[in-house]
């Protein structure tokens, strides 16, 4: 098992789909880190051609509170359905963990390095899939995986692949972190190389517990469609499916909203909780999703025609 996750990890990172998820990655992860960092350097730029010196400190403590930063990330902490709640008692704790949780990222750490981190945490699933969704459906269906089963059996292969996809997810998230906390190291020294270095590999640590799951559930996904073009329809509608579903239910039918506990979505963002029991539940979560979906996925794996 452990010689097929290493092939699978070159693999992964080398073959076609494994470029294309290494390319779509540092373009989302970059594009991310250049829409919050550039309105830093626009008003640098704005308040010397009004005569007004404005050093990046003074901009990002001027911005952080604003909508860009504070607003993006209350969002993505769910500040939307805090909006919903009726009850004026439960509404106002609700509205008082956000202020908490959302103070303990953006006063606590980084401001601008914990608005990019939590917007990748809310995209990253999708890009996952776009790593994952070939594990096993192109070989199934090309029946070049036949000349695998002469040498390992069933399950080596499927777990295999699938640490081999977890290691080459690992390798790249490395990467992306490490490129933004260097960028932002150079253009924002006012954080300071240590906090940068340890909220951004905390975020990392993040990102890589959220991808399992979703690549257990592409792994699954793989194992039961022989074509990869269907295997990636299916595993994106079932991945944007959800909170769409879950949306549309918040404002129709009620008990629709608990769709999202069909994936992470519903637990995903308490990774970034200022609570260590939280995110201690938050990744037990993600493995026990992670659990059951591999569970799923070698059963059928194991049972099939290949």
């Amino acid at each position: 098992m452990k010689l097929i996750g290493l092939y699978s990890t070159k693999y992964s990172i080398r073959g076609g789909v494994g470029l294309v998820f290494l390319l779509l990655s540092l373009i989302f992860g970059l594009s991310v880190a250049s829409s919050l960092l550039q309105p830093v350097e626009l008003l640098v730029k704005e308040g010397a051609k009004r005569g007004i010196e404005l050093t990046r400190e003074d901009v990002v403590n001027q911005i952080k509170d604003e909508r860009i930063i504070r607003g993006t990330v209350s969002w993505v902490l769910g500040s939307n359905a805090i909006e919903e709640i009726e009850d004026p008692e439960e509404k106002q704790a609700a509205e008082e963990e956000l202020e908490q949780w959302t103070d303990h990222l953006l006063d606590d750490h980084p401001a601008l390095l914990s608005a990019i981190l939590m917007i990748l945490l809310w995209g990253w699933p999708f890009v996952t899939i776009m790593g994952a969704f070939n594990l096993f459906s192109g070989d199934i269906q090309s029946r070049g995986i036949r000349f695998h089963l002469m040498r390992a059996d069933r399950s080596s292969i499927f777990f295999g692949r699938v640490l081999g996809m977890v290691i080459a997810h690992a390798l790249v998230l490395v990467f992306l972190a490490l490129t933004i906390v260097l960028y932002m190291g150079a253009k924002l020294p006012f954080y300071g190389w240590g906090p940068l270095l340890t909220w951004g590999m905390q975020g990392c640590l993040v990102l890589i517990i959220l991808s399992i799951p979703y690549i257990a559930a592409s792994a699954w996904i793989s194992s039961a469609i022989d074509s990869p073009m269907v295997s990636l329809i299916v595993i994106t509608l079932l991945v944007g499916g959800v909170p769409i579903v879950a949306l549309i239910g918040r404002n129709t039918w009620e008990p629709l909203e608990n769709v999202t506990y069909l994936l992470p979505w519903g637990t995903q963002v308490y990774l970034q909780h200022h609570s260590l029991s939280h995110f201690l539940a938050a990744t037990f979560g993600c493995l026990g999703y992670a659990a059951v979906f591999l569970f799923l996925g070698h059963r059928h794996f194991t049972r099939r025609d290949l």
